[in-house]
């Protein structure tokens, strides 16, 4: 019997490192690991190569920069949740002309700058850092290698000292995501705190900078010291926007992303009157049932001296306080 025992701790032993050779534990974490290549591929673009892995470097404008990882040297495209392809895109434009970009070795990491600001490429072992166009001030700086499996990959950056950081899509209960850890992904509930209605994988920072995520996947962003930010795919595509303020930061994002609708003036406020007349949401809370229940939750709004505006739904029943042919800011504004 003892025999047997060591005979199947020998064959367990064998099979896993056949296993193992054959590449058959993939869901094991690896890291970029040294720049083994470094070349200007066309006017805006550099291929990186590390080990069997190439990392694409495209300058998209002089304040956009994009950072695409391909495992093995297969760069994929974004895919849908649950297909090869999304149904609509993330990115509808990332081309906006020639852009001037300049490239030098500067002995521990190469320097590509376009004048607005320069990514820096270190060589042992390959990590990214952005800084302003006197490559002194850091934007942001990974602390390690990005990280990948076959089931996600992760970008780790340093921390500012008074870094304060925003976005995620809808993210209720807060809006400064310093010491949080956020989802991108759905996850509905009451309305409280840790929920997300509609995720975006989008943040901004006040150091200078945006990063768009380019994926469908769901994903986590946990803006501790070190901030990790992590995808469910095998594939790193991110799309880095630099700006001196938060509108030239969102001005860049919407560049590539599309422009947002404007909402009428009266929609540009806090109230929301569904969240307050829940007559036809399938699940009636007393007191909020009829559009003065509603004009009560604006009445607080007054008292305190707060901005709040709405768009009152009516029913008939409102119709004596509130009617469809006044504006709707009538209402609640």
């Amino acid at each position: 019997m003892i025999s047997l025992k060591r005979n199947w701790g020998w064959l367990v032993f064998i099979w896993v490192c056949a296993f193992m050779a054959l590449g058959g534990l993939k869901a094991e974490a690896a890291a970029v690991g040294d720049i083994a290549k470094f070349e200007k591929t066309d006017d805006r673009t550099f291929t990186i190569t590390s080990g069997a892995d190439q990392i694409k470097v495209i300058f998209n404008r002089d304040d956009i920069v994009r950072i695409w990882l391909g495992v093995g040297g297969n760069f994929q495209d974004v895919a849908g949740r649950s297909s090869a392809t999304p149904k609509e895109p993330i990115v509808i434009k990332d081309n906006f002309g020639p852009v001037t970009v300049t490239w030098s070795d500067e002995g521990s990491y190469y320097k590509m700058s376009t004048g607005k600001f320069v990514l820096r490429a270190y060589k042992s072992p390959l990590k990214f850092a952005m800084y302003k166009s006197d490559d002194t001030t850091a934007v942001w700086q990974e602390s390690a290698p990005l990280n990948y499996s076959s089931s996600s990959t992760t970008q780790k950056l340093v921390r500012g000292a008074d870094e304060y950081y925003y976005g995620g899509g809808m993210q209720n209960g807060f809006f400064s995501h310093r010491d949080r850890k956020i989802v991108i992904a759905k996850n509905y509930g009451d309305w409280s705190s840790g929920t997300v209605s509609n995720p975006a994988p989008f943040y901004l920072s006040t150091a200078g900078y945006g990063v768009l995520r380019n994926t469908f996947q769901d994903g986590t962003y946990d803006f501790g010291s070190p901030v990790q930010l992590t995808h469910n795919e095998n594939r790193f595509d991110a799309y880095y926007f630099y700006g001196e303020t938060i509108k030239d930061i969102l001005n860049g994002y919407t560049d590539v992303t599309g422009k947002p609708a404007l909402i009428p003036r009266w929609g540009m406020g806090l109230g929301d009157a569904d969240c307050y007349n829940t007559s036809n949401t399938g699940n009636p809370k007393p007191g909020k049932l009829t559009t003065p229940d509603v004009l009560k939750v604006a009445q607080a709004y007054r008292d305190y001296d707060m901005p709040g505006a709405g768009c009152c739904r009516t029913t008939a029943t409102d119709a004596a306080t509130c009617s469809l042919a006044a504006p709707c800011s009538s209402c609640i504004n």
